[in-house]
């Protein structure tokens, strides 16, 4: 008898709504960005962007190892790698938002419920069209 994976799971939610809310703070890194507030006077992020920018596909790379246990460098680990060193640097840059600082929050928090929802709803849509192990030894 085979055994059916999947279903819907905290870590799984969780998992989702981390990543969603790790890309909002990198839109609202990006909203920092473009309305000029990290280069403000003291600001530390333009002396750290190369850094972080090491530190992200770095960590985009182990990303990608972690969840394909893949040796060879394919497209994933090059997707994953110049994600990182992107989207790294413009989350870090959500704490140089001064002015609009609620406009990041409401951007954090918007990106992980959808993320969260969205992986929800997808785990249930793929749950509904498999057939169980019941159904599946019927004779019809």
């Amino acid at each position: 008898m085979r055994t059916v994976r999947g279903g819907i799971s905290f870590a799984g939610v969780v998992g989702a709504a981390a990543t969603g809310a790790y890309f909002g703070a990198a839109v609202a890194g990006l909203l920092a960005l473009l309305t000029g507030q990290v280069f403000d006077a003291g600001s530390p992020w333009p002396a750290g962007a190369g850094v972080l920018a090491v530190l992200g596909a770095a960590s985009g790379w182990l990303v990608a190892r972690l969840t394909r246990l893949a040796l060879t460098m394919n497209r994933r680990t090059l997707v994953f790698t110049v994600t990182g060193a992107v989207s790294f640097p413009l989350a870090v840059a959500i704490g140089q938002l001064h002015q609009v600082g609620s406009v990041g929050i409401g951007l954090v928090m918007i990106a992980g419920c959808a993320s969260a929802v969205g992986h929800v709803a997808n785990r249930r849509r793929r749950a509904i069209r498999r057939p169980s192990a019941r159904s599946a030894r019927v004779v019809r």
